[in-house]
């Protein structure tokens, strides 16, 4: 997709930005709801057209977000790809573990 889209396929860029205006309509929702200070946003599609996914749900977003919530939340990049989760659950647990060995103390 992100050839298509530098070859200049108008088409696939609308597809892709459709997709980020629904992925910016459902930041709105989850800010109006959670009012999370940094929502993150991945995977292939994500990762593959970076600055034109993230410029279209930062457009929805600021035009529809509440004003009492402008400012307070931040969308941005992941930057582990596809080592997330082993990285979290890794996290976990060690946290898990070092939780577990004070208890026992």
């Amino acid at each position: 997709m992100a050839a298509s889209i530098r070859d200049g396929d108008k088409a696939v860029e609308n597809v892709v930005r459709q997709a980020a205006q629904t992925v910016g309509y459902a930041v709105v929702n989850l800010v109006h709801m959670l009012c999370p200070e940094v929502i993150i946003l991945g995977g292939g599609l994500v990762e593959a057209l970076e600055e034109l996914y993230l410029e279209e749900v930062n457009r929805i977003a600021k035009k529809n977000i509440l004003p009492c919530y402008s400012g307070m939340f931040e969308v941005k990049m992941a930057k582990l790809g596809d080592d997330a989760g082993a990285m979290g659950a890794a996290l976990w647990g060690q946290k898990k573990s070092s939780t577990s060995a004070i208890a026992a103390l």
